[in-house]
């Protein structure tokens, strides 16, 4: 006998470990933006690969990718630059429920990339001195 089984975005495992961790409240002060140029560094490589994973998954339309990095990967990096609202945002993507269709989902993945280049290209971006911008 041949069993299918059903696309789910987040697993049940995943998603509560995940929950867990965001029960448990902001970085520590250690992984803040700020604490050093090595920590800034880290945060501006860590946009730029999830920007590109993000992009990828995007262009080749793979659903399951876009959910968990938006659900997983944007958040953690939000969290760990203090942008609660970014976090927030991401975490709303897949938890407030079913989208009507694809396109809708889609359009929420665009917004997400939109917010991470306005963060990566704007004048307040991670590491900008005052002779950058």
């Amino acid at each position: 006998m041949h069993h299918t089984e059903q696309f789910a975005v987040v697993p049940t495992a995943s998603f509560e470990s995940t929950e867990r961790l965001a029960r448990q409240g902001p970085a520590r002060p250690s992984t803040r933006v700020g604490s050093s140029s090595a920590s800034l560094r880290h945060l501006q490589l860590g946009l730029e690969d999830l920007l590109g994973d993000l992009r990828h998954a995007r262009r080749t339309g793979d659903l399951g990718r876009m959910a968990l990095l938006s659900y997983c990967e944007v958040r953690r990096w939000a969290r760990m630059a203090g942008d609660v609202g970014l976090a927030e945002h991401s975490s709303e993507l897949i938890t407030q429920g079913p989208h009507a269709s694809r396109e809708q989902f889609l359009a929420h993945v665009d917004d997400l990339i939109g917010q991470l280049e306005r963060v990566r290209l704007g004048p307040d971006r991670i590491g900008a001195g005052p002779n950058e911008g």
